[in-house]
């Protein structure tokens, strides 16, 4: 591994199944040679394996010890904004996750797992090269699990008001990791009532992303909340996190009263202990006026 760590010319984070991951180019040659790295940490940690035991299998590999690259890139707005992460050229990443044997994993990990070994490269390739190839790959492996196009239109929306909030944090000092988690629980409070831990307990949900497990009206009030957010900070001008909690109470209190008021006039609550573990989303399977056993008043609990 060279001891110098290189400078990023562009940096871009892919939504992966509700996983942030990052990704930068990285001009490494005085020919203009360009090289896109992934930090492989936040792979490990997302597929819940121990970040020391996978970074001594790469130190061990012939090829991806060599290959292995220290990189400064915008994980935490810390020390100048950027932090020297470890990264391996994206050419390489599907030979590094092919490398951990989904038999040696917890059974709740393994869909996840191959789930990155299937479609990892394909996905960051694409995002990073070409976004809207990315978007529609993302449209085509939901249509492979079973989901509707309905559904796949608010997923997808959902993911731009998500990164678009993301971003704004970003830009106005909030830390990446354990702050937007705070945040992210504040919104979710106010709108639906639960933290989004509790929204998981509701489904019967583990290792699964939440999100790719809402209904329709799960993922329209999840998006109001955080556009509503997004808004009211740049309303206020939100720095650094207090200011932009305050922001988050407000988005959500705004998407939780527009919830309260959807549920007054349909007759029926959004939050849903619905899940697709066992059948694939459809229409069909989610009819709006079939009631949950979930009520408001369950909701207002937290």
């Amino acid at each position: 591994m060279n001891e110098q760590s290189l400078e990023p010319v562009r940096e871009v984070t892919v939504d992966f199944y509700g996983d942030e991951i990052p990704t930068a180019l990285v001009v490494i040659d005085e020919d203009g040679r360009q090289v896109v790295y992934v930090p492989v940490r936040p792979l490990v940690e997302y597929l819940g394996l121990s970040w020391s035991g996978q970074w001594e299998r790469i130190k061990r590999d012939a090829v991806l010890s060599e290959i292995v690259q220290g990189v400064r890139v915008t994980r935490t707005p810390e020390e100048g904004g950027t932090q020297v992460m470890l990264c391996l050229p994206l050419d390489y990443i599907n030979g590094f996750l092919f490398g951990i044997n989904a038999n040696r994993v917890k059974p709740e990990l393994r869909d996840r797992l191959i789930t990155y070994q299937r479609e990892c490269y394909q996905v960051l390739s694409a995002a990073f090269l070409d976004p809207a190839a990315a978007v529609e790959r993302l449209r085509a492996l939901y249509r492979q699990k079973g989901y509707s196009d309905r559904w796949i239109d608010s997923r997808l929306r959902s993911i731009s008001v998500r990164n678009e909030l993301t971003e704004e944090w970003k830009q106005r000092g909030v830390e990446k990791d354990a702050e937007f988690a705070v945040l992210t629980a504040v919104i979710s409070r106010g709108t639906f009532g639960v933290s989004p831990r509790e929204h998981k307990d509701l489904k019967g949900l583990k290792q699964q992303n939440l999100r790719d497990h809402m209904t329709n009206e799960e993922l329209v009030f999840t998006m109001l909340g955080e556009l509503a957010t997004t808004r009211i900070a740049r309303r206020d001008d939100a720095q650094g996190f207090d200011q932009n909690e305050k922001a988050a109470e407000e988005g959500g209190e705004l998407a939780g009263d527009a919830r309260r008021d959807f549920e007054l006039q349909t007759g029926a609550p959004v939050l849903s202990s619905r899940n697709f573990l066992k059948q694939p989303e459809a229409q069909e399977s989610l009819p709006l006026d079939e009631p949950d056993e979930q009520s408001d008043e369950d909701d207002e609990k937290d």
